[in-house]
């Protein structure tokens, strides 16, 4: 609830409303910049995972993010938050992300006059008067920002990676000379004290809201130092841009997910459909085929039978000589024969009796 900003009841409130009495229920105040409308209490909200299509089709429709504020009262309402605070320009009393790089510059100087040589490695990196200055800035600069609820990063040794966290948004800032957005930057520390800065939050650089942007750098009179309480309401509400973008982008990609997904099914049904009539054209197929084949063989035993008769008949003519057993062995053999063949003697009762009504449905 302190996270969220959520209003917990006050001692004895429960208490209170179990005796009966009238009881205010503090309002909930406007979300935080940065901060989601919903919270998820037992899974994770930004859980990704791929689920089945079937899944996703029973799940409820997704709903877009509506927003009562425009960006514009969104900004106003940051100004008030930054209100009239005193933002420091002093490293008197450093952020505790400049005190690590302060006192990693003293471990520096130690160790280098601790060392009978000079090395480039153990320079302090912060003793130009330009990296003072900016270490000025972003100090002043985290200072105010985690008095508004947010925080502040630096995650390599120079302070050039430079990240501010508010609500659940998480925004990459640059601080750094002119000369050092040019394809060949000078180095460091040939960088002069009078050397132009900019600071950008790279995804808003070329938004505008209500005066609000996402560049600010040097000019006569006007020097970046002395516009740090702009630049915190830039950076609230470029947390604030960033989660309606990433609302926006969710409630996309839930429907374009359910699109693909009932696409999915359809493909799946059509394969299944496909493959049925595949398994009915090869099943006709072979059916076919043993009816012409039974129907050959079912005309043979016919024929053998005929033919059997025919021989019979004409020995007993003629009055063979042969001995009568050596006929009737022929005869039973030849019979026998055209049993085997006839598809309608065989234990299956061939193809029409048992399988010609049972071909698979589409």
């Amino acid at each position: 609830c302190r996270r969220n900003d959520i209003p917990t009841p006050g001692v004895g409130y429960w208490a209170k409303l179990e005796a009966g009495k009238t009881l205010v229920r503090v309002p909930l105040p406007p979300r935080g910049h940065g901060k989601p409308d919903r919270v998820t209490l037992g899974q994770d909200r930004w859980n990704w995972y791929r689920r089945p299509p079937v899944e996703v089709l029973a799940a409820p429709l997704p709903r877009a993010s509506v927003f009562p504020e425009s960006l514009e009262e969104v900004t106003e309402r940051a100004r008030r938050i930054v209100g009239s605070q005193a933002i420091s320009r002093s490293l008197e009393t450093p952020h505790p992300e400049i005190a690590k790089l302060l006192q990693e510059d003293e471990r520096r100087r130690e160790a280098q006059r601790a060392s009978k040589f000079l090395s480039s490695w153990n320079a302090p990196l912060f003793d130009t008067p330009f990296e003072q200055r900016r270490l000025r800035i972003l100090n002043g600069l985290f200072g105010a920002l985690a008095r508004c609820g947010g925080r502040a990063s630096i995650r390599d040794k120079e302070a050039r990676e430079i990240y501010v966290s508010v609500g659940e948004e998480h925004l990459s800032i640059k601080l750094q000379a002119e000369e050092e957005t040019r394809k060949r930057p000078p180095a460091r520390h040939e960088i002069k004290a009078t050397a132009k800065l900019i600071l950008t939050i790279p995804h808003m650089e070329n938004e505008a809201f209500a005066g609000i942007t996402g560049r600010w750098e040097d000019a006569p009179g006007n020097r970046i130092g002395s516009r740090l309480k702009d630049i915190v309401v830039g950076i609230l509400v470029a947390a604030e841009f960033a989660y309606r973008a990433g609302e926006e982008h969710r409630y996309k990609r839930a429907l374009k997910d359910r699109a693909e997904a009932e696409e999915t099914l359809r493909k799946e049904a059509e394969e299944a459909a496909r493959k049925l009539r595949e398994a009915r054209r090869a099943y006709e197929a072979e059916l076919r085929k043993r009816i012409l084949t039974d129907a050959a063989a079912w005309r043979q035993a016919i024929d053998i039978r005929t033919y059997v008769q025919a021989v019979v008949a004409q020995a007993e003519s003629r009055g063979d000589p042969s001995d009568p057993h050596v006929v009737n062995a022929w005869q039973h053999y030849a019979l026998a024969e055209a049993d085997r063949i006839d598809p309608l003697r065989r234990p299956d009762g061939g193809s029409f009796p048992i399988e010609a009504f049972n071909l698979p449905v589409t």
